[in-house]
C-alpha cells in the first residue's frame, strides 16, 4: 500500500467515525442511512453515506474489520483495481437492497456488508485463477462455491441468521444486499478475465 491509499484508509475511517457517532448516545442512528422519503425530500447525502453508517457497535465493528481486512489484502495484490471494484459493488449491493425495502414493509438500509460480500467472492475467485499452487487453487474454488449456494438458499429460505442482531431489524434487506455484492463482483471478475485475454492477444 502506497501513501495514497493509507490517505484513503484515513479519510474512510473519518467519514466512519462522522456517520456513526450518534451510537454512542443513542441506538437511533438513522441519519446517514438510506431513506427514499427522507432522499425525495432532499436529502441527497443518504445516497453517498448509507454504507457507512452503522445501527449497532456490532453492526459497526464487523463491517469496518471485514471491509479492512479484505480492502488491505486486495491492495497488497498490486493488480486489483480495488476502488473501481467497491465502487461496482457498492452500487449493485445498495441498489439490490433498495428495490428490496418495499418487500418487507420497511424503508431504512445502512452498512457496508454488502461491498464486503463482493469483494470477499472477488478475493476468493482471485486467488482460485492466480495462486501458484493448484490445491490451493482448488480450495479457494470450492470456498467460492460454498459462499455462492450458501448465499442462494438463503436467499431461497430467507435464512438470514442475523436478522434480529441489528437494532431495527437492519438484517431484513441485507439478503438482497449481500447477493447484489456477490453478482457484482462476478461480473466484474468476468470482465476482467476477458480484458486480460485480449490485452495479453494484442502482446
Amino acid at each position: 500500500m502506497n501513501k495514497y491509499d493509507n490517505f484513503v484508509l484515513i479519510v474512510f475511517l473519518c467519514v466512519i467515525a462522522i456517520t456513526n457517532f450518534q451510537l454512542f448516545y443513542t441506538n437511533d442512528n438513522y441519519q446517514y442511512c438510506l431513506h427514499v422519503p427522507s432522499i425525495l425530500e432532499g436529502e441527497i447525502w443518504r445516497i453517498f453515506s448509507h454504507p457507512f453508517s452503522h445501527l449497532s457497535f456490532y453492526h459497526l465493528t464487523t463491517d469496518v474489520l471485514v471491509f479492512l481486512v479484505l480492502y488491505r489484502e486486495l491492495k497488497c495484490n498490486g493488480k486489483t483495481p480495488v476502488y473501481l471494484l467497491i465502487l461496482v459493488c457498492w452500487v449493485v449491493s445498495s441498489f439490490s437492497a433498495l428495490i428490496s425495502l418495499p418487500v418487507y414493509g420497511i424503508s431504512t438500509f445502512g452498512g457496508l456488508s454488502g461491498i464486503n460480500y463482493g469483494l470477499l467472492m472477488y478475493y476468493c475467485m482471485h486467488q482460485g485463477l492466480t495462486h501458484n499452487n493448484k490445491k490451493i487453487q482448488i480450495g479457494f474454488f470450492l470456498i467460492s462455491l460454498l459462499f455462492l449456494i450458501s448465499q442462494i438458499l438463503a436467499g431461497v429460505f430467507q435464512m438470514n441468521l442475523f436478522e434480529n442482531v441489528h437494532y431495527g431489524y437492519v438484517g431484513r434487506p441485507i439478503l438482497e444486499s449481500h447477493g447484489g455484492g456477490i453478482l457484482a463482483s462476478l461480473i466484474f471478475i468476468i470482465i476482467e478475465i476477458q480484458v486480460n485475454r485480449k490485452n495479453n492477444s494484442i502482446k
